[in-house]
């Protein structure tokens, strides 16, 4: 059922289409679109958390938020200066006093800085697609609850054939059943979002357990957003734990004395949330489960060991993870002959290898490094960017000093490895305070071979 409330607000969002039709026709609209600017693509960021930051002047659930005569181009401003990868902007105007006008106003202040705005509002028809991007929008919001089938397939061709991106928001399971389906049916031709709205639609209020409850319903592969009960830099490191890339903040930011720090501050703890690695990859069925799971990195080995691949094997197990996770090559002591053979072939994002090792290699420029410091190795005095610390033998879930560790990540991005599992990873991250954890044997029913359950269970954990 849709509700009384998303009734009410579809009518009259059907109504002002039908007024506005009266006064521009839509071939005329369609012109003005296309003419318009193209507005700056939506670009996530690398450390896989992102804030979309709305300007919303009233809210059904806790009444008026900024005032009428709300400086939204200052607004935006101040939040793309904070980080935020896209600015919503509500342009509903009997219940949220939102307008185009603030849309059009929002897109003009962003577009010096490449951020593109989202019309939030109660879409109904393409015509409302084609003033959002007339406006100067980059993407819009579907509630898919509010719509048919057949009319939310006609906004996402509108929105395709304009280059906009599109939030598909969700409230509930059954919500999150066909968000799955359009995003299958849609697959790349859009640029899809998949969103968790956690308003209770008959009381208004905000649940946030329903983000923690509904993540795991959420399609893989496509970035997923938490809207609605995000206030703090505690509930964006909770909503990355449940495997959320972005999240969508408006009435904390709009109520809030210093906007652009919190959303900074919500960004930071987001982009702070330990990465999760699960290293020695053997099967097909270990890739899905850390996909699944909404690991950050998997490890593919090529040093001696019983999760040893040939470059050939890892390279067919990793093709289902290319673009979505970051496939690492790990090795120790290897020959030169052998490097060359694995880049060839595995193609890795990131060598993982002893610091030692680096130095007499030669690899390419642009390729990503995972240095490897061992409990017990004298540290350099001058550290790489990032390490990875982990116990005297690699592999044999023997942990390293954590205390030692905490010391190295005071000074450099450190991957914690070596004696982690689901039990005592949270304890790990919290004496350590480390950029990522790394984890292999701890997830294994035997060794090499892992349990895709203690692979979910682990990155919960983490």
């Amino acid at each position: 059922m849709r509700g009384a409330f998303l009734d009410e607000m579809a009518e009259a969002s059907r109504e002002r289409v039908r007024a506005a039709k009266q006064t521009r026709s839509e071939s005329a609209l369609e012109a003005a679109a296309r003419e318009s600017p193209a507005p700056p693509p939506l670009r996530l960021d690398r450390s896989g958390f992102d804030l979309i930051a709305e300007v919303k002047l009233r809210s059904p659930g806790s009444g008026r938020l900024g005032p009428r005569a709300e400086d939204v181009a200052a607004r935006v401003t101040a939040y793309a200066r904070a980080g935020a990868a896209a600015i919503s902007v509500l342009t509903e105007p009997s219940r949220f006093d939102g307008s185009l006008e603030h849309l059009a106003s929002a897109a003009r202040a962003l577009a010096p800085h490449a951020v593109p705005a989202m019309r939030k509002d109660f879409l109904v028809d393409p015509y409302q697609v084609l003033e959002a991007r007339a406006a100067g929008a980059g993407g819009v919001l579907v509630i898919v609850r509010m719509l048919s089938r057949s009319a939310i397939d006609a906004l996402l061709a509108c929105a395709r054939a304009l280059g906009l991106f599109v939030l598909l928001e969700a409230f509930d399971a059954r919500d999150l059943e066909l968000v799955c389906e359009l995003i299958e049916a849609h697959a790349g031709a859009n640029r899809l979002l998949a969103g968790v709205n956690c308003r209770d639609l008959a009381t208004m209020q905000v649940l946030p357990q329903r983000l923690l409850e509904l993540a795991p319903l959420l399609p893989t592969g496509t970035p997923r957003v938490a809207e609605s009960g995000v206030a703090t830099a505690a509930d964006a490191r909770q909503l990355v734990a449940a495997g959320y890339q972005l999240a969508l903040v408006g009435g904390a930011l709009m109520q809030a004395e210093d906007p652009q720090g919190l959303a900074a501050a919500v960004l930071a703890a987001g982009r702070a949330a330990a990465k999760v690695k699960i290293c020695g990859m053997t099967t097909p069925e270990a890739v899905s489960a850390a996909l699944e799971a909404g690991v950050d990195a998997i490890g593919f080995v090529f040093a001696e060991s019983s999760r040893r691949l040939t470059p050939q094997r890892a390279a067919r197990l990793a093709q289902a993870a290319r673009g979505r996770v970051r496939c690492v090559a790990v090795t120790r002591h290897p020959a030169q002959a052998a490097v060359d053979e694995i880049l060839k072939v595995f193609s890795p994002d990131l060598l993982q290898t002893d610091l030692s090792d680096l130095a007499r290699l030669q690899l390419p420029a642009g390729l990503g490094l995972l240095p490897v410091v061992r409990d017990g190795d004298d540290a350099p005095a001058t550290l790489p960017g990032r390490i990875l610390f982990e116990g005297p033998v690699s592999g044999t879930g023997v942990a390293g000093d954590w205390a030692a560790a905490r010391r190295l990540a005071r000074c450099t991005q450190l991957v914690l490895a070596g004696g982690l599992n689901s039990g005592n990873v949270a304890a790990a991250i919290g004496a350590v305070q480390p950029f990522g954890v790394d984890v292999s044997s701890g997830v294994e029913v035997r060794p090499g071979v892992k349990s895709p359950e203690q692979i979910v269970s682990f990155a919960s954990a983490a």
